[in-house]
């Protein structure tokens, strides 16, 4: 933070000699810095949690954008990532309960001014996420390694605190802050979200910056997605319980990449139980039906290998089985418009139609 205000302060610098042609630069640089300074000595403790609709955490800090942006950002990166990444049909046993699940959980809102849409990715490694404006998506490891109904609505509630929170937004806006100078001359506020960021070089995808949450931000989500849990019936100690078993995995090689994008804030089973101290009691649910069928569709559910991410043309029968084994090397791939980046294989080639 220090180096940020650094940069604000020098940007704004600048600007006031240049102020002749644009005489509010100045002023809104002040504004900017004065958000940011308040906002980095917010106070981390938080209330008890209590019951009912009308007492929901709500979203703060500075943002630039306006909730239709953030709604049309995630829209266009929802598109290209969903083009690129081998998700399973939108209709069926695993995605059906997944999107129902998600829905049931997005209700708990007070207000909804978000376009929640939940669907599966065809893989193994335990991971979710979630874009600006309400676009989710979670891996088929991720059902796979829940015990229960109660693990996977923690995950789903946690992704659905980010969007409600608008973390993702919140640090687009930071960046936007620290390229002021370029920002304002170009005209920040105008032609769109989209052009915006990409005018800055950002960009919202599955190895940004921007889905890389801070501890805080962390916080924050588990704090609302216990209230989530909680009002939809589930024991928000569940998603305790499942970032637990995940920390467990980590300690081994090679992780879930959960963790690396999610970061354990610290004391997140206190803090929890805090949150929650002052809740009524009352029946959670545990487990359903619909849990278990989908749970057992994913056990027998086949994953891609490598090969399933190359091109459309006619598949080399003499690849030999060592070649098709899944990739353990990954790059960076841009899409089309170059406003989301995923992780690829080394060997996946882009399909072009």
């Amino acid at each position: 933070m220090e180096k940020l205000m650094a940069r604000i302060l020098f940007a704004r610098s600048n600007l006031f000699a240049r102020s002749k042609s644009r005489p509010g630069a100045a002023a809104a640089l002040a504004v900017l810095a004065a958000s940011l300074a308040l906002t980095s000595c917010a106070v981390k403790n938080r209330a008890p949690l209590q019951a009912g609709d009308t007492t929901f955490p709500e979203a703060k800090g500075f943002n630039s954008f306006s909730v239709d942006q953030e709604v049309q950002i995630g829209k266009q990166a929802a598109a290209e990532a969903d083009a690129q990444l081998p998700e399973l049909p939108a209709r069926g046993p695993i995605s059906d309960y997944v999107s129902t699940l998600g829905q049931k959980l997005a209700r708990q809102l007070p207000e909804n001014k978000y376009e929640f849409n939940f669907k599966v990715i065809n893989q193994k490694e335990i991971n979710a996420f979630a874009l600006p404006g309400g676009p989710i998506r979670l891996n088929l490891g991720t059902l796979q390694a829940a015990d229960n109904e109660a693990e996977l609505a923690g995950v789903l509630a946690h992704e659905i605190s980010h969007v409600y929170l608008r973390h993702a937004t919140r640090n687009a806006s930071k960046a936007q802050i620290a390229q002021i100078p370029a920002a304002i001359l170009g005209g920040i506020l105008g032609n769109g979200a989209g052009g915006q960021l990409a005018r800055m070089g950002l960009e919202f995808g599955l190895g940004s910056v921007f889905m890389k949450y801070s501890r805080d931000a962390e916080s924050e989500a588990d704090y609302l997605g216990a209230k989530i849990m909680y009002e939809a019936g589930y024991d928000p100690q569940a998603m305790v319980a499942f970032f637990r078993k995940l920390e467990e995995m980590d300690k081994g090689s090679g992780g879930p990449q959960f963790l690396s994008d999610h970061p354990n804030p610290g004391n997140r089973a206190e803090a929890v139980t805090g949150a929650i101290s002052q809740l009524p009691a009352k029946r959670f649910v545990t487990q359903s039906n619909e849990f278990r069928t989908a749970k057992a569709a994913a056990a027998s559910h086949k994953m891609p290998t490598t090969s399933l991410f190359t091109t459309r043309a006619a598949v080399d029968c003499s690849m030999t089985p060592m070649a098709m084994v899944p990739a353990t090397r990954f790059i960076s791939r841009r899409s089309t418009t170059g406003m989301v980046v995923i992780p690829a294989p080394v060997r996946w080639r882009p399909w072009i139609s």
